[in-house]
Parts: C-alpha cells; sequence; structure tokens
C-alpha cells in the first residue's frame, strides 16, 4: 500500500510518498507499518528518504523478506512514475488537492493533545 500527499508549502509544490503494510482495523483504529521508503518529488528533483531505516528494519527483522522486496519493487515504479510523468501525479492529485481546499474544511489536529 502507499500513502501519498500533494502540498504546496510557500516553497512550491511537492508529492511524498510513505510505502507501508495494509492498514487492518482494530478496536476502532486503522493501523499499518510503515516501510521506511519514503519517495517524493518537488520540482524536477526525486529522491528516498530513509532507506537507512529500510536496511536497520529489514536487519533486525521488522521487515521481513517478502514485504522487502515487494517494498523496493513498488519503490522502482513509483519513482519511474514520479520521473517519467504520470497523470496522478501531474494533475489528478493535484485537481484533488484544490477541491479538498475548496470545502474549507478546518484543519487537522497536529498535536494529540488538541484531537
Amino acid at each position: 500500500m502507499v500513502f501519498g500527499t500533494w502540498a504546496n508549502d510557500g516553497v512550491g509544490q511537492r508529492i511524498a510518498i510513505d510505502i507501508c503494510t495494509p492498514p487492518v482495523h482494530i478496536d476502532g483504529e486503522w493501523l499499518f507499518d510503515d516501510l521506511e521508503l519514503d519517495l517524493y518529488r518537488r520540482g524536477s528533483r526525486l529522491g528516498v528518504f530513509d532507506e537507512d531505516e529500510f536496511d536497520d528494519g529489514y536487519a533486525a527483522g521488522r521487515i521481513g523478506p517478502d514485504e522487502a522486496q515487494a517494498c523496493r519493487v513498488t519503490a522502482s515504479e513509483l519513482h519511474h512514475r514520479l520521473r517519467d510523468g504520470d497523470a496522478l501525479f501531474d494533475s489528478v492529485g493535484w485537481d484533488q488537492l484544490q477541491r479538498a481546499i475548496g470545502l474549507s474544511l478546518a484543519p487537522l489536529a497536529t498535536d494529540l493533545n488538541e484531537a
């Protein structure tokens, strides 16, 4: 599973993607494990964050061999899509962000004490 965000933070537009395990619903809460490989694109710059954390998680057994392989394949595919152009990343996501902004929803709490 992947979790993507589109943002325009005043510096420019950026896309961030976390590769995760599929979510499970337990006791009223959705849970997933972040597999640590996080891709981004800001302008023409592309990259991957946390490869060292991914390697550490694999070495420690928190990420199994099958998960690691699926994560690497997914990261490679997403990197190519971010680099080569893809409607999801180049227009659809930005259109959805604009629609969401137009809803004028209250911000999400960023501090658990605010929730």
